[in-house]
């Protein structure tokens, strides 16, 4: 006889309310602090939700896009109906050509059911 365990998880959803960085334009030189507040949409607490930030020529998130050096933190569980505010630093590196870019911050936790709400998307200008 085979006994299985099955784990019953709660729907999640996890909506990126806001992502503010505190340079829109800026050079290799600058450190770029990103500040983030989550919103636990349903009604169970999640667990650690990945925040990270990611770096286009384009304006629409797609393969692309690559994660910049050490933008990436972790926010702990969030009960529902509650916001959680996290900060990341990061940069973008001197091999990259100046000019317009996006910043993509986007969170992500298990079991979320609506991902549309996860992303922001910030224009910056990046100078050599």
């Amino acid at each position: 006889r085979v006994v299985k365990t099955i784990d019953i998880v709660d729907d999640l959803d996890i909506e990126l309310v806001k992502a503010t960085p505190s340079l829109t334009r800026f050079t290799a030189a600058d450190t770029v602090k990103m500040d983030a507040v989550l919103y636990n949409r349903s009604a169970s607490q999640t667990g650690d939700t990945r925040v990270s930030i990611y770096l286009s020529k384009l304006s629409k998130f797609d393969a692309t896009a690559v994660e910049l050096p050490y933008s990436v933190t972790t926010a702990q569980s969030i009960n529902p109906g509650v916001n959680r505010s996290v900060s990341l630093n990061t940069w973008i590196t001197s091999d990259n050509p100046a000019g317009r870019y996006y910043m993509f911050v986007i969170a992500a936790t298990d079991h979320d059911i609506n991902t549309a709400n996860n992303m922001k998307t910030v224009a910056v200008d990046f100078s050599n």
